[in-house]
């Protein structure tokens, strides 16, 4: 289907302005384990004067990469900007930048040492990649993930993959259940998430009232946000199952509720994800911003949006780094991201044409509709047997395939993964094992032969210094490549290990890092 450009431009801002209100909504009720009672916005002096919030500012920090590095920005390169614009220090964000400061890399930033890895900070910044990538979620959620994994792993991951994917669908679908069922088709059924949304989905069609589809939720899928400030001894038996930091299930489960118990009406259903508790800036953040680009931005009430006018406030970005572009309005955010929309999407789609100029329009798009919009099988063959290779990036399929611990990196004409052994730590005379994948990309015509060099550091011995393996052309063929290192002394607290890749005949290059951190003798754990 078409999406013109008029059109996109009025879903984008619905986007964000629903983004801001639901945001502002929720704001003041944060953290409280409690039903709420709200109809409008509780705070003075909001007029033009939204309260800023992490939950669009990272975005805006995103934006920024975007412009600089088009449809190449990964998760290396967004924690880069992570590091340089972004001064939170809190929860999982601190736990990601602890672990980007130590010299760990995406995805394992996000993994280890994070309680918080599947907590509500990654799910709040999906619409920036919605929006993008508008009517297909099979970019969207590439990209979600890749941001994600900066600073979150396992549900918090798959929280912000759901949300991109049902936002970027709702371009080309406006029913609920059916981007519910979208979105869900991009996680693993069993999850936390899905588990969650599917709850509440089963509950709303069993015909619960949203406050008895709240406390179900609560019982089998429990979250710790809102016992922060919760008095200990007001807890109930399910507060103690509920494991600390793993709170995107539930909030994104509480944003359901929000949506289907809100009929289609925009202030009925942010409110209502703001009545439930918890996170709820993010939960009627997202409803809300869903809900803007289904009805675009006419279609939210001026009662909402007038309050606010589009003004956008940020208390998370550091502004004294030269090279960063602040939008003032939900306004600016809007022509920003539509400006970059065709060098974002096109280099991945240059076969099919996305986008097209005309004198009428600046641009217009195809989206996928209907049953495109969903989650292709990873075991559909038919698919790619036009050209029997692999994409040159990491589909979202491959993507949710990864080991627990890796390095994934994509070049030219391969793409590579660097399986870990186990969680990133070595004792003095302990064997580590890695596994190397190399998988060609669609640019390579014609099978090749890798040459493989391993390096590491002074504490460091590798069993395999060098060794080459071949690498097809083929159907999903992956070359792989086993080997180890011991610690053989202390030269300190981290050890590298540099994998450096060539192909035979080319000139194609690549280098691939492991980080491993060196334990002393206690137990560790990855958790």
């Amino acid at each position: 289907m078409q999406i013109t450009y008029n059109e996109l431009k009025e879903k984008i801002l619905g986007c964000f302005n629903g983004k801001n209100i639901g945001g502002t909504l929720g704001a003041p009720f944060e953290c409280y384990r409690q039903i709420n009672d709200v109809s409008f916005y509780v705070q003075e002096n909001i007029h033009r004067n939204p309260p800023p919030n992490d939950d669009l500012d990272l975005q805006i920090v995103w934006l920024n990469a975007v412009e600089r590095f088009g449809a190449s920005v990964n998760g290396e390169i967004l924690a880069e900007y992570w590091l340089t614009y972004i001064y939170p220090r809190w929860s999982e964000y601190g736990a990601g930048k602890a672990n980007l400061i130590r010299g760990f890399r995406p995805p394992i930033s996000g993994r280890i040492e994070n309680v918080y890895k599947d907590s509500c900070g990654s799910f709040i910044r999906s619409e920036i990649w919605a929006c993008l990538a508008p009517g297909h979620p099979e970019i969207a959620s590439v990209y979600a993930w890749h941001d994600s994994s900066v600073d979150h792993a396992t549900d918090g991951t798959y929280g912000e993959v759901f949300c991109a994917a049902v936002q970027s669908a709702a371009f080309a679908e406006s029913d609920i259940r059916t981007l519910i069922n979208i979105g869900l088709s991009y996680i693993p059924e069993n999850c936390l998430v899905s588990k969650a949304v599917r709850l509440v989905c089963e509950c709303y069609d069993g015909g619960l009232g949203w406050k008895e589809t709240r406390e179900k939720l609560f019982c089998e899928v429990p979250g710790s946000f809102g016992l922060q400030t919760l008095p200990l001894e007001k807890w109930t038996e399910n507060d103690y199952r509920a494991r600390p930091g793993c709170d995107a299930p539930n909030n994104i489960g509480i944003a359901v509720i929000g949506l289907l118990y809100g009929d289609g009406d925009f202030g009925k259903s942010i409110c209502l994800a703001v009545n439930c508790g918890e996170d709820t800036d993010c939960s009627a953040g997202f409803a809300g911003a869903l809900l803007g680009i289904i009805y675009g931005n006419a279609g939210i009430p001026k009662k909402w949006s007038e309050v606010l006018d589009g003004v956008i406030n940020t208390c998370c970005i550091d502004l004294s780094e030269w090279g960063f572009f602040l939008p003032k309005t939900v306004g600016e955010l809007t022509d920003r991201i539509l400006f970059n929309i065709p060098r974002f999407l096109q280099p991945d789609y240059a076969a099919k044409p996305l986008i097209t100029f005309s004198n009428e329009k600046l641009y217009s798009l195809v989206a996928n509709e209907g049953k495109e919009l969903f989650r292709a099988p990873y075991e559909v063959y038919g698919k790619y047997m036009w050209r029997n290779r692999g994409e040159q990036r990491f589909d979202i399929n491959e993507l949710l395939r990864l080991p627990e611990y890796c390095e994934c990196k994509e070049f030219a004409s391969f793409k590579a993964v660097l399986e870990y052994a186990r969680a990133p730590y070595i004792k003095e005379e302990e064997k580590f094992g890695f596994t190397l994948k190399l998988i060609c990309s669609d640019i390579s015509r014609s099978p090749h032969w890798a040459d493989v060099r391993v390096y590491t550091g002074k504490g460091l011995r590798t069993d395999c210094v060098s060794f080459s393996v071949p690498l097809q052309n083929t159907y999903r063929y992956v070359a792989k490549q086993d080997f180890s290192v011991s610690l053989t002394e202390f030269h300190g607290s981290m050890e590298d290990i540099i994998v450096e890749i060539s192909l035979v005949g080319r000139h194609t290059y690549g280098v691939i890092k492991a980080t491993l951190a060196v334990a002393d003798s206690r137990d560790v754990t990855a958790e």
